[in-house]
């Protein structure tokens, strides 16, 4: 059986990317693993403990639109298919079938497999699978 192996990250929105970043990594000391630019806005990820991470994302007031800071979770999985297609056959809601999606990052080239579904009261959870972060 498919299984989740761990928490890979949790993603939220920043309204000022520079002083969420100075809190996460001066004030409570995060480490940056990799930077880069999505949609023509910053993006980072932050590092808690090995292989879990913090997702910032910057948005303007305009894109924010009154939502709350956390954008998502998302688990490491060693398969995402098998996965996405076990919570779409217990009749759970699908968000964004799986996909491969490389990242440009300052650390390099980062391909990931990913979908994304939904919990029972809505949540958003992200399904990874990477063999770099």
């Amino acid at each position: 059986m498919t299984t989740i192996t761990g928490l890979h990250h949790v993603a939220i929105r920043s309204l000022d990317f520079d002083r969420t970043l100075r809190f996460y990594t001066e004030t409570l000391g995060l480490k940056r693993k990799a930077a880069w630019i999505t949609n023509g806005r910053r993006a980072t990820l932050l590092e808690f403990a090995p292989a879990t991470y913090l997702e910032i994302f910057e948005r303007s007031k305009e894109e924010f639109s009154g939502e709350p800071p956390i954008l998502h979770f998302c688990v490491r999985t060693d398969d995402v298919d098998a996965l996405f297609a076990r919570v779409k056959t217990d009749g759970w809601e699908t968000k964004v079938d799986p996909k491969t999606v490389p990242v440009e990052t300052d650390i390099g080239l980062m391909t990931l497999r990913l979908a994304f579904v939904a919990g029972p009261d809505g949540e958003i959870i992200e399904l990874m699978q990477s063999d770099i972060v």
